[in-house]
């Protein structure tokens, strides 16, 4: 048979979940796939599952194989695929009916790609859906994306075949974030990832999911870190930009991150005794945790674990806060760093209502307008991404987007400031970039304002309120 992308599908004792995954395939408005289902050594009735799922389905293809993990299975089903183009997608995960039409046309349109991804959602365990939706916030991807965390989703990335040739298989050795490795191995050989936010598949919150198993992900997540920071053997033609890796000074801020996320995956998981053992495995590895990337770990990670969403956190905060606030002082002890529990708290209150910050800022740069010659979003992430689609239309004539990607992008554009003019810093993480405004001349409340500057005020759920700086009055007015 011929089909336009093969889809790798490995099964591990999923008889219950794959049906929903196999539904979704089906339900695809490109018809022309083909889908290698790989039987894990399952143990209970998967095998008998797939071949009745797929009895009447010529696209699919079963193969059968002694329990060798993840990789292996990726790997042996690379053997039985026809396309160009391939997607690796988890049993019990699904993709959204457009994900292969998207994707694909991706790949279309830029030639020069080698992968193309997109958003995900985050459902419940029977498919619940609150629109808990993650995408990179980027439109392209290269090497250095990869040196900190993985940014993309596995389900939402469809690859040309001949990378996986070139980069070699899925490393069996290691036990976890296999697929992480390779992309970055793809990306360090020059590998163009381009992508969409729009989410084309979907992830399914179960209790025992893989990703839970947060020990293993400790040890893997340091493995492919290292690897990032060094020159890697496996890439014999690597792109001449990427062949020493990322900046060796680089890997203790990185390591670091990925324990961070590991200890509050363990404590969402097992409370502050098992934090208490991933700190202790990390050991020098974890020399510092710092206060804003701890806290937006945490918001992920507690309702993960508990299989629920963001906006249950009310109800999260009711059940665990006073543990939350138990095991972050712990921690401030531990690491000597006073200060990191109330600023880890700060850090949370502004994530979980981040909506109605942009709400504020959207309101006050709209009741503005006419005083303002030009608004220039500074990050296009998340938060930026949301203002934008507050203000786009009204402002439509008045906006720049700095996002520092490029030249043309660059912030230093509208440096020194001008008045009338006025930078609206979207990132959590903006000290750095409002150092950089002040360095060239700007001024707080005149030049440019933060995120964070409008969250005072705002209900949250820790029960201590926060002191946070009071949203600008009329900033940029002459005068100010």
């Amino acid at each position: 048979m011929t089909a336009k992308v093969s889809i790798i599908i490995p099964c591990h004792n999923v008889a219950q979940e794959v049906g929903d995954t196999l539904r979704s395939l089906r339900a695809q408005t490109l018809p022309d796939w083909q889908a290698v289902l790989v039987d894990d050594g399952s143990t209970d009735d998967t095998l008998a599952v797939l071949a009745g799922l797929t009895a009447d389905e010529p696209r699919c293809r079963i193969v059968s194989q002694a329990n060798q993990r993840l990789a292996a299975a990726r790997n042996n089903g690379m053997a039985f695929c026809v396309a160009d183009r391939v997607l690796l997608l988890d049993a019990g995960d699904e993709l959204e009916p457009d994900a292969l039409a998207v994707l694909n046309g991706l790949l279309d349109d830029h030639p020069n790609a080698g992968a193309a991804f997109g958003g995900y959602r985050v459902v419940g365990p029977h498919g619940e859906d609150r629109q808990w939706i993650n995408s990179p916030g980027r439109d392209r991807l290269s090497f250095n994306d990869f040196a900190v965390l993985n940014p993309v989703s596995t389900d939402s990335l469809l690859v040309r075949r001949i990378w996986f040739q070139r980069s070699g298989p899925f490393d069996t050795t290691l036990p976890a974030c296999e697929d992480w490795d390779m992309w970055a191995r793809m990306a360090r050989m020059g590998c163009v990832f381009v992508g969409t936010s729009q989410p084309v598949s979907r992830y399914r919150m179960t209790p025992g999911s893989h990703s839970r198993r947060v020990s293993l992900m400790l040890e893997a997540g340091s493995t492919v870190l290292e690897r990032l920071h060094a020159v890697d053997e496996r890439c014999p033609t690597a792109h001449p930009d990427f062949e020493a890796g990322a900046p060796i000074e680089a890997l203790p801020a990185a390591l670091s991150g990925w324990c961070g996320y590991c200890l509050a995956l363990a404590f969402a998981q097992g409370g502050a005794e098992a934090a208490e053992r991933i700190r202790r495995q990390a050991g020098t590895r974890l020399s510092r945790l710092d206060p804003l990337t701890l806290a937006r770990h945490i918001y992920v990670a507690m309702p993960l674990a508990a299989c629920r969403f963001p906006d249950e956190w009310d109800a999260i905060w009711a059940e665990s806060g006073e543990r939350l606030q138990a095991w972050l002082r712990q921690l401030e002890q531990r690491f000597n760093s006073p200060g990191l529990a109330e600023q880890c708290e700060q850090c949370l209150h502004e994530l979980l209502h981040s909506e109605e910050i942009l709400d504020r800022i959207a309101e006050d740069l709209l009741g503005r307008a006419a005083s303002l010659r030009r608004v220039i979003v500074y990050g296009h992430g998340v938060n930026g991404r949301g203002l934008l689609r507050r203000i786009g239309d009204a402002l439509a004539s008045k906006l720049a987007i700095a996002d520092d990607v490029t030249p043309a992008s660059s912030i230093d554009r509208y440096l020194p400031p001008a008045e009338g003019n006025l930078i609206v810093v979207t990132p959590w993480d903006n000290r750095t970039m409002c150092e950089r405004l002040e360095a060239r001349g700007a001024v707080r409340g005149r030049h440019y304002v933060a995120f964070s500057d409008y969250a005072r005020g705002l209900g949250a759920c820790c029960p201590r309120r926060l002191d946070l700086p009071a949203p600008p009055a009329r900033v940029n007015e002459p005068g100010a």
